[in-house]
Order: C-alpha cells, then sequence, then structure tokens
C-alpha cells in the first residue's frame, strides 16, 4: 500500500529536519507512528466515502422536489404575468385570506382601548368558555332529541333517552355555575389584585399568535390537561370523594352534551379550572402566551369535552 499524500509530508518534514549529508534514520516510534497514522486514514476513508455517499442519497430528493417546486413557480409566474386578470384575481384572493387576521388585529385593538388587561383575561377567558360550551352542546342535544337519525349510527347507549324535566334541571345546574364563574371573574377584576394585574398585563401585551402558534398551544395544552385531569379523576373515585364529590356528575348514567359540567363546585374548580390552567399558566410564564391562547384553549377544550360526553362516538373526532 503506498503512503497517503500527507503522511509522505509528514515524513517529508521530518526528514527536512536533519543535518545535510547525516544518514537518516527513524526510531522505531517514529515508525510506530507513521503506521498508525497511514493505518487510520486507511480505515477513515472508506467510512467517509460511505457518508457521503449516503448523504448524497439522502439529498436527491430535496433536491429534486426543490427543483420540481422552482419549475412549478417559475411556470405559474409565467402565466400570471401573460394575464393581467389573474393577477388581480390572485391578489383579491390574499387580500381575502389575510382579511380574517386582518380584522381579529382591529377588534382586538380595540378591545384593549376599551377594557381594561384583567377584564380580558378573567372574564374573557370566561365568556369564551362559556360561549362554546352552549354553542357547541345545544345543537348536539338538539339533533338527538328532534332528528336523531342524523348521527344514530355514532350513539353509544342507542335505546337510553334522558327525560326531559332531568335535562332542563342539568341545563339551569349549568347555566347557574358558569354564570357564578362570570361574576367571580369580574369580581376578581375589581379587587385589582396586583398579581393577578400583573400576569393578565403581561398576557395582553403579549403578540398576537401566528396559527400555528395557536395549534402549537392547543397542543401543549392539551398534553398537559389528559395528565393533570386524570390524576384529579382517579382521586374523585376513591371512596370518599366519590361520594362527597364527584357522584353528582355520574347521576347521568347516559349523558349528554352539556352534562360535561354537571358537577358540584369542588370538582369544578380542583377537577376542571385546575387541569385547565396549568398548561396555560407554564405557557405563560415560559413562552409569554398571549391572552388570545387562552381564550382560544377555553373554547376548544369546552368543545372536546361536550362532544366527549355527548354520548356519541365519532370515530373522525380524536
Amino acid at each position: 500500500m503506498g503512503a497517503s499524500p500527507a503522511l509522505t509530508e509528514m515524513l517529508a518534514q521530518d526528514g527536512e529536519r536533519k543535518p545535510d549529508g547525516e544518514e537518516q534514520t527513524s526510531s522505531p516510534q517514529s515508525e510506530q507512528s507513521a503506521a498508525s497514522a497511514e493505518g487510520c486514514l486507511a480505515e477513515k476513508t472508506p467510512v467517509q466515502k460511505q457518508v457521503a455517499t449516503l448523504l448524497a442519497i439522502l439529498k436527491v430528493p430535496g433536491v429534486k422536489l426543490a427543483d420540481v417546486l422552482q419549475r412549478l413557480k417559475a411556470r405559474v409566474e409565467q402565466q400570471i404575468s401573460k394575464d393581467p386578470s389573474v393577477q388581480k384575481q390572485l391578489l383579491r384572493l390574499m387580500a381575502l385570506l389575510k382579511m380574517p387576521g386582518v380584522k381579529f388585529t382591529e377588534l382586538f385593538e380595540r378591545l384593549k382601548a376599551r377594557y381594561s388587561a384583567t377584564t380580558l383575561l378573567l372574564f374573557g377567558s370566561a365568556l369564551a368558555q362559556i360561549v362554546a360550551s352552549w354553542a357547541s352542546g345545544l345543537p348536539l342535544m338538539a339533533i338527538e332529541r328532534y332528528a336523531p337519525q342524523l348521527i344514530a349510527r355514532y350513539k353509544i347507549q342507542p335505546n337510553k333517552i334522558q327525560p326531559t324535566r332531568r335535562v332542563l334541571e342539568m341545563l339551569l345546574d349549568v347555566g347557574g355555575t358558569q354564570l357564578a364563574g362570570a361574576a367571580v371573574a369580574v369580581i376578581v377584576q375589581k379587587l385589582k389584585i396586583p398579581a393577578v394585574d400583573r400576569v393578565a398585563e403581561r398576557s395582553v401585551s403579549a403578540p398576537l399568535p401566528s396559527f400555528p402558534r395557536v395549534l402549537g398551544e392547543l397542543a401543549v395544552n392539551l398534553l398537559s390537561w389528559e395528565v393533570v385531569f386524570y390524576t384529579m379523576h382517579r382521586l374523585f373515585h376513591t371512596q370518599k370523594l366519590y361520594r362527597q364529590v364527584h357522584k353528582k356528575h355520574h347521576t347521568f348514567k347516559a349523558p349528554v352534551a352539556l352534562a360535561s359540567a354537571y358537577a358540584t363546585n369542588v370538582e369544578h374548580v380542583f377537577g376542571d379550572l385546575f387541569p385547565g390552567m396549568v398548561g396555560s399558566a407554564l405557557l405563560h410564564i415560559f413562552a409569554n402566551s398571549s391572552v388570545v391562547n387562552i381564550w382560544a384553549w377555553a373554547a376548544f377544550g369546552s368543545v372536546l369535552t361536550n362532544i366527549n360526553h355527548s354520548g356519541y362516538y365519532f370515530p373522525w373526532f380524536p
């Protein structure tokens, strides 16, 4: 095997350091070092070649896709440049796509100018939860009552229908509890607690989230809620706590959507509110989360809970 260029150069430099006319001799240590260096180079070279080949293969799909996208973009731009009417339609489409974000930004700025940060955080979150709860729960209950054939195939207990009187009692109870929660939010806002005001100010002043950011924070909230809610729910199913706290929630053996909020006040605080707040609190501390994400989570959580308690299993719903 011939010596590599690097090894040859190293040996040449070592030779240049010898006096002229002196016979070039090498010690056993230098011979061992040279042999070791040559062996390492010979050993690594095939591996390096294989890695380079593998990286090139992995890059091929990305390179080809980028090339295809570039050609497609060029062709689309060429077609658009030929027809001014297409350009106008494209501009209108882009404006329409941006309109919801622009409109919401304008609305949010108006809300900030009219209401305090604490009001937006506390009462706004309570309002988002209440509206989403009834907007998702009532239609499901109405379909079950007046047009059950539309979703009959998804009903878990096909022959179970709750009496109208019990449903009305439950609706009054849930509505009263939610209004009491909104009243508590207003009272806390009026008290002007410094710690609450600081949290609210930071949440309202945070940058408005992009759509991917909203989805990402919903995922974090959902994950934390699952862990904490499961833990609290297991505690409520212990013998003592079940009888004193959780039994009311299970009086609906065949549940309907809005029965998801049919529970005692203790369960509302420790079984519903607390698990839902953990993720939002962590995001507020570590990710400067906006109050808009809290509203989105309050609304999404209510819809999710209603569907899970509706008595129906929809295969497309997580």
